[in-house]
């Protein structure tokens, strides 16, 4: 049987931008591959300039550490690429940033742990000083999320670390599993987390998902089949390297994962949408990198092998090392079904359906917006990017252009839309945060 190509977006949704590789900080797991290289301000600016001509719908400024660029130049990147895309950045907030723009969309702050662990694991580190800034973030009016490297040292921390955080006003808190490259390939065998830490972990994620307000979930990839759980309560993860994600060095080349070393082009010779759609990626694309148990899984093209770059394995691409070791994938289809039916049944619970009137008004999130690129159109929001069909976005072309309910229903009949599916897409807009109610007379 012919082994069909994994399918990727035309447009990448989500592109990482490395604006530098200099670094204030020395984390035993990071990828980072050569810390202590000056800042190259002209050349990052190009890299940007080219990207946002691209629109695509969702950057992430990173590092290196961003907080090592001066303030002045990372604000002119951010507002560059926010005429078009939702932008945040990640840091380790080593170093408070003053004065940034808000046309940032969210602030990534990696916390691993209350004290004893995060200092662990990065150095130099002054926890009390991270946890201050998270504060003064949070206090400046951003949206600030958290994110927490799983490794062996600190599996059992993330329930503490995670209920403080929800009480500063943390909006989420991720968690990544640890993966080998750059220093942390010297670290592996010591921090690599086994199945059952990575279940111990699992366990703390869904009880702060009952106790508190904030999201939880996975920054990462992680193989489908490792705990029916994730299935069950709407944590399952799959990166989109090489699907809708792609990474961006700082001398502009692009990879399909920040930790892999294979170029396929730069974005200061071709459009990065050019990029994603090479060929050459197809030696990713064409799964001939699969290994068992993955090749004949019925979850392989919703999970993918979970992580695919692994530079403790000589291979480009490899199945997820949580997994490869396995004869035969450890759930079976009915199970996860169910697994996952019992998710939307209670999140259909939770999805307050209430009717709209003629006197409601709306508000369209700043982070907001319909970018109609040359093969799709794509509705963007702080945090999510979706394509939309084309009566979809004629609907949306409506609700920007309408702050009132009675005036959308209008044009809506106009275009003929009923009411019902005027309703449905405005109810999803709302979960989406894409738009906010303001009255319900």
């Amino acid at each position: 049987m012919k082994i069909k190509k994994i399918k990727h977006e035309k447009v990448p949704h989500f592109v990482q931008i490395e604006t530098s590789y200099n670094c204030n900080a020395r984390c035993a797991f990071c990828y980072n591959p050569c810390r202590n290289t000056p800042i190259n301000a002209a050349k990052i600016t190009k890299v940007v300039n080219a990207i946002a001509k691209s629109h695509i719908p969702q950057v992430q400024l990173t590092g290196g550490e961003v907080a090592t660029l001066p303030t002045k130049l990372l604000n002119k990147l951010i507002d560059t690429l926010a005429e078009n895309s939702s932008v945040t950045i990640q840091t380790n907030a080593n170093k408070y940033i003053p004065g940034l723009t808000k046309n940032l969309a969210a602030i990534y702050i990696s916390l691993h742990g209350t004290k004893k662990f995060h200092e662990e694991l990065q150095k130099p580190a002054n926890w009390e000083t991270i946890v201050q800034n998270i504060k003064k973030y949070i206090n400046d009016g951003f949206e600030v999320n958290c994110d927490f490297t799983l490794t062996s040292a600190n599996y059992t921390n993330y329930e503490e670390i995670a209920m403080m955080a929800s009480e500063w006003g943390v909006h989420q808190y991720s968690v990544n599993k640890f993966e080998p490259a750059g220093l942390g390939v010297n670290n592996f065998a010591k921090l690599m987390p086994t199945v059952e830490q990575f279940k111990d972990l699992l366990s703390q994620m869904i009880r702060v998902q009952k106790k508190s307000k904030m999201l939880v979930g996975f920054c990462t990839a992680i193989p489908y089949c490792l705990d029916l759980r994730m299935a069950e309560y709407g944590l399952l993860s799959n990166c989109g390297a090489g699907v809708s994600f792609l990474s961006v060095s700082p001398d502009g080349e692009v990879r399909i994962c920040n930790q892999s070393s294979t170029s396929y082009g730069n974005v200061l010779n071709d459009d990065i949408i050019k990029i994603q759609n090479n060929k050459k990626i197809d030696e990713f694309r064409n799964k001939s990198w699969v290994t068992k148990p993955c090749g004949e899984c019925f979850l392989f093209d919703l999970c993918l092998g979970g992580c695919k770059v692994d530079n403790s394995s000589d291979k480009k691409y490899c199945v997820d090392y949580a997994i490869r070791d396995l004869k035969k994938c450890p759930v079976d289809k009915k199970s996860f079904l169910e697994s996952v039916n019992k998710y939307k049944v209670n999140r259909d619970k939770q999805f307050n359906i209430y009717p709209f009137l003629k006197g409601d008004e709306f508000s369209l999130d700043k982070f907001t917006k319909l970018n109609n690129l040359k093969t799709e159109s794509v509705l963007v929001t702080r945090y999510q990017s979706i394509n939309l069909d084309k009566d979809s976005t004629e609907l949306m072309r409506i609700i920007v252009n309408n702050s009132k309910y009675g005036e959308m229903l209008s044009l809506a009949k106009i275009n003929d839309f009923s009411k019902k599916n005027l309703d449905i897409f405005l109810q999803s807009l709302i979960h989406l945060e894409a738009i906010h109610r303001l009255s319900n007379d």
